[in-house]
């Protein structure tokens, strides 16, 4: 019988450790201001960080973005990510503690370079069954050319797609089968402050580059009284204009 660790792309490991398995969003971390990128311009982008309990980090999480201004206020894009739980215990299950997923997404500027909202659709695949998700959030900042701060609020909806049950249960603690469990449908809160540093306007050699830095909280249900709290976690995301760009997310201030 083979042994490997939890795959935390479905299992959160919050508060209290929980067995329970729930479908994570392809935007766990969220670095984005809400400035757009500019009519017809392009913007390359990526983030990493992990997600945990006080400092014990539980899920780590990476993506690569590409961004294209539809309009001075839209921008659309697709997204590759993975999401991978390196720390865990041993468990009964046979399955790769790993999950990689794409997603589209967009950004729309209600109020430019100070509000603006998003959303994105996005699959994502696992050794506990495939999974379908919807994003969709505000952010709310203050873009210049020194220091922006912002905030984010966002929620995501997790459909699971051939969901695989597996014995959650822990060697040396549990029972052979105490924990089994199988992903169901998933509603989740992400809530991150953030700071960008626009660095391309500082200095000319590093035209339309920005610097981010974020923390925040996630909560995660799945309607069977599992609902646990994240302690925090952050990411960092570097975004390149790939046509020359005018600004590094600066536009519609």
């Amino acid at each position: 019988m083979k042994m490997h660790t939890i795959s935390l792309l479905f299992v959160y490991c919050l508060a209290g450790c929980s067995y329970h398995p729930y479908i994570p969003s392809g935007d766990m971390i969220n670095c984005d201001s809400p400035g757009t990128v500019g009519k017809n311009e392009y913007a390359v982008s990526g983030a990493g960080g992990f997600l945990g309990q006080v400092l014990d980090y539980s899920v780590l999480n990476g993506w690569l973005s590409v961004k294209y201004g539809v309009t001075e206020r839209l921008d659309i894009g697709v997204r590759g990510y993975g999401i991978m739980y390196p720390d865990a215990e041993m468990t009964y299950s046979d399955y790769k503690p790993f999950s990689l997923g794409t997603m589209v997404h967009s950004k729309v500027a209600l109020v430019p370079g100070v509000f603006a909202m998003t959303g994105g659709v996005g699959y994502g695949f696992s050794d506990l069954g495939n999974y379908l998700f919807l994003n969709y959030g505000l952010t709310l900042g203050y873009e210049n050319r020194y220091v922006v701060p912002y905030v984010h609020l966002g929620s995501h909806y997790g459909i699971p797609i051939k969901p695989k049950e597996h014995d959650l249960s822990i060697i040396d603690n549990d029972e052979m089968g105490e924990h089994r469990y199988i992903p169901n449908e998933t509603l989740g809160l992400l809530m991150n402050a953030g700071i960008k540093l626009p660095v391309g306007l500082w200095f000319r050699f590093l035209h339309g580059l920005s610097l981010h830095a974020v923390g925040g909280i996630a909560i995660a249900s799945d309607g069977a009284a599992h609902d646990d709290f994240m302690k925090g976690g952050f990411g960092v995301e570097y975004q390149l204009p790939v046509n020359n760009g005018r600004n590094a997310g600066l536009n519609s201030r």
